[in-house]
């Protein structure tokens, strides 16, 4: 009988595939709880997707609580100052209790030579007559709920445009912007622009949607909306043609399988050019509008600074030190959308009519700015001005985040575990942004005038005058001094006896210190008896008393 010997084995030896059992399969599988963690991400987005609304809700009213609490820290500057004189018809003449704002007539004409278009303007006419109040407050208020309603049509442009996970970074990349906060609680027309563009945008893509198939009656009403969104715009900032006319592009380029469609966005887009233009014949030719500011020579380093500058503010808020976190998340925010706008472009003629227009109207108000300060002056690439891209790239910032993720063939699990995470760098940066702002109240700001009336209203004597050189110094420091009739306007020396009934005077400069006619008016007090007793600046307002002798 033949002996069978067995080969020994060692016992740490790995297991031959024969040696391999059901069980030990089994073994091998992920636990339970690892599958329930895996497939956290798309639980959590399955919840998000079937509570939508109440999402958007609880962003707006935190959004709201947020921007409200912060509406009181920091006083007026000259920018704001201008727009609140002409909102109430004029600079004031008489005590504060007895300012009462003029009518919409009186808001017209005063806006006389100054850069500004009509509606804003009468809308916070509208605030201040109606509130019987000269606070800010009211105002700023009206630009918030104003701003939370754009958001509402940002969520609706987004639901268009995106699944859930980056329809809720879009949200939240809109609201918690730091720099969308500056402009809200400024007495400036920049929430109002926001508006009209995304509704107006709205608007355009229902009426290009060839999907859409309303009745006759709304498909006008839808018709109206874009055009008076379109007129809106038009009579709030003289930006507004060049974020219209890339809707007649692709209304063009839409012509040539949904004629009617196209034609009745490029009526809409005529007629409401047509109603701003009585407003733009009568500006007059010595208009702000026309002035050059900025009359530094331009040159490609100052460009990419701009450039850079401009982009910084747009997506972080303000300029921040070249470690901090927020600078990477800048720099990952900017790296999408370049890749974004890179490969949309590439593939214009590919892509749906939606994201064609967010790509013309980002890459052509940027040629614009391009240009205008090559061949005009600098001044158009000033970082606030970005603010006006907000709406077109926050949709395109986690479109390109989503496009990336499907060219990269991830599976759903992954692909939801990057939304969330996403989510959450939003949000939390996001957040940073508006703490940043409780911090320092003044990105793009220029001097806090009632810093100025809380120093003064304590040491002006009501014997005294004070002297204000500037235009918009005096709307920014009569809109806070009760007794308008103690300040005098310009540098105009006048007799000794009539100067001398001042015990002392008070002069407050803003960019004029250093002026030919302040000079000449310092001197030609002194050479009358008075002597300068006190220098003070603060928030950059160089404040300066002249006493005479005994």
């Amino acid at each position: 009988m033949r002996r069978i010997a067995f080969a020994s084995r060692p016992l740490d030896a790995p297991p031959r595939s024969s040696d391999i059992t059901a069980a030990s399969l089994l073994a091998r599988l992920p636990s339970p709880a690892a599958k329930r963690w895996s497939h956290a991400p798309s639980i959590w987005l399955h919840g998000l997707r079937s509570h939508q609304s109440t999402v958007l809700m609880l962003l707006l009213i935190v959004s709201f609580i947020v921007y409200f609490c912060a509406a009181d820290l920091k006083g007026i500057w000259n920018d704001d100052a201008v727009r609140l004189t002409i909102a109430n018809g004029g600079i004031a003449t008489a005590n504060l209790e007895q300012r009462h704002p003029g009518n919409a007539k009186d808001v017209i004409k005063a806006i006389g030579t100054f850069a500004c278009q009509p509606l804003y303007p009468l809308i916070v006419n509208r605030v201040l007559r109606l509130t019987h109040s000269y606070s800010v407050i009211p105002i700023v208020t009206a630009n918030l709920l104003i701003f939370l309603f754009s958001a509402i049509g940002i969520y609706l442009l987004a639901r268009r445009l995106l699944p859930t996970g980056p329809r809720l970074a879009a949200m939240i990349l809109y609201l918690w912007n730091g720099f969308a906060m500056v402009h809200v609680l400024q007495v400036r027309e920049y929430p109002l622009i926001l508006c009209f563009l995304v509704y107006n945008t709205f608007f355009f893509y229902y009426l290009l949607d060839s999907s859409w198939d309303p009745p006759q009656a709304k498909s006008w009403f839808i018709a109206a909306t874009h055009c008076l969104t379109a007129s809106g715009a038009y009579f709030t900032t003289s930006w507004a043609p060049f974020f219209l006319w890339p809707q007649a592009v692709i209304a063009l380029l839409a012509m040539r399988r949904r004629v009617f469609s196209g034609s009745v966005v490029l009526a809409s887009l005529f007629v409401s050019g047509v109603s701003a233009l009585p407003w733009l014949l009568r500006t007059p030719k010595n208009s702000a509008l026309f002035t050059i500011w900025d009359k530094r020579t331009p040159s490609l380093g100052l460009l990419m600074a701009r450039l850079y500058q401009g982009s910084e503010y747009l997506l972080i808020g303000s300029l921040v030190p070249s470690r901090s976190l927020l600078h990477f998340y800048c720099c990952a925010l900017l790296l999408f959308l370049l890749t974004g706008l890179l490969v949309f472009t590439w593939r214009f003629f590919r892509e749906g009519f939606e994201i064609q227009h967010i790509v013309l109207t980002i890459v052509g108000f940027l040629a614009l700015q391009v240009a205008y300060f090559f061949f005009v002056e600098p001044l158009s690439t000033w970082p606030r001005y970005f603010i006006f891209y907000l709406p077109y790239v926050v949709l395109i910032i986690p479109l390109a985040f989503f496009r990336g993720l499907v060219f990269l063939s991830q599976p759903a699990a992954r692909r939801a575990l990057a939304y969330v995470i996403f989510i959450c760098l939003a949000s939390v940066a996001g957040l940073a942004q508006l703490g940043n702002n409780y911090q320092n109240p003044y990105v793009d700001h220029g001097p806090d005038f009632r810093v100025v009336y809380w120093y003064l209203i304590s040491r002006v004597a009501p014997q005294d005058k004070i002297v204000v050189g500037a235009q918009t110094n005096l709307m920014a420091f009569n809109y806070y001094w009760p007794t308008p009739r103690q300040i005098q306007f310009r540098y105009d020396v006048v007799t000794a006896d009539q100067i001398k009934a001042f015990p002392s005077i008070w002069t407050i400069s803003y960019q004029d210190e250093e002026s030919p006619a302040y000079r000449a008016y310092a001197e030609g007090i002194q050479r009358v008896g008075y002597q300068l007793r006190m220098t003070h600046r603060l928030s950059n307002v160089t404040v300066r008393r002249f006493q005479s002798n005994p």
